[in-house]
């Protein structure tokens, strides 16, 4: 059958339409949905890479404020000692004695006591700041990260630290015969120390009827040595037992 010239044109207008409806509902429809997908999935990646990038920029924030506390904290406690090695600390004050002409007679040692530090936060209430368990941590999530070594385990006859101690405290009394010059001397040593040493109470009578400059005195010195766990580890060369060992034992209040 042969199409007339109308019949032909209506066909092919009929074919031109259905192509471009059929472009249209199976090509076009379809790409851009893809592109509104895709758009879609590049607005959330986008919006995940910039939180990624916020949090890390807070995390390096916090990284700064931490590392920069951690080292404040080092600071401040440098004069605090290590911990509250008894020997040592005899041997200290009975060698800063010695070294003044003070006569000991006496030195009185209380049981090391926990005292605890308290940051008042606002009128209603307190935070509380626990040293140990914070060094504590520290020092673990350092490890974790490869940035630290274990905390070593205490030395034998010095005072091993309660989780639950904040600061601790050991408090000597001190009966001794010397004169004002002398016992001055000694404070001056003490003082001159800069640790975390504190004189609570001096109280002084006369020994005899001698009236001149270097009359003897009866003195009684209580002094307070205070210790915490440090969150970075450190030492203090004063209070570390260097007495060679004559007993067989590496202190001699060892058991």
């Amino acid at each position: 059958m042969k199409l007339t010239r109308r019949e032909f044109i209506l066909l092919a207008a009929l074919l031109v339409i259905g192509l471009v409806f059929g472009g249209y509902q199976f090509v076009y429809q379809p790409i851009q949905a893809r592109i509104a997908t895709l758009q879609a999935e590049k607005d959330s990646v986008t919006n995940q890479k910039d939180l990624a990038l916020a949090e890390i920029s807070t995390l390096k924030n916090y990284t700064d404020r931490r590392d920069k506390a951690v080292a404040a904290i080092a600071t401040t406690s440098t004069d605090f000692l290590p911990g509250l090695p008894l020997a040592s600390i005899l041997l200290y004050i009975n060698d800063t004695v010695a070294a003044n002409g003070l006569q000991p007679s006496t030195y009185l040692v209380s049981p090391a006591s926990a005292i605890q530090v308290i940051t008042t936060a606002d009128p209603n209430g307190s935070i509380h700041y626990p040293i140990a368990d914070l060094a504590q941590q520290y020092r673990d999530y350092k490890a974790s990260t490869g940035g630290a070594t274990p905390t070593p385990a205490p030395a034998s006859g010095t005072t091993q630290a309660d989780p639950t101690r904040q600061v601790g405290l050991l408090s000597v009394k001190l009966s001794m015969v010397g004169s004002y010059a002398q016992c001055k001397d000694f404070i001056d040593r003490v003082n001159g120390l800069k640790r975390t040493i504190v004189v609570t109470r001096i109280s002084y009578v006369p020994s005899g009827t001698d009236t001149t400059i270097d009359r003897q005195f009866n003195f009684e010195i209580d002094l307070d040595f205070y210790g915490i766990d440090k969150i970075l580890p450190q030492t203090d060369d004063t209070f570390t037992w260097n007495r060679p060992d004559s007993t067989g034992k590496p202190y001699p209040f060892v058991s």
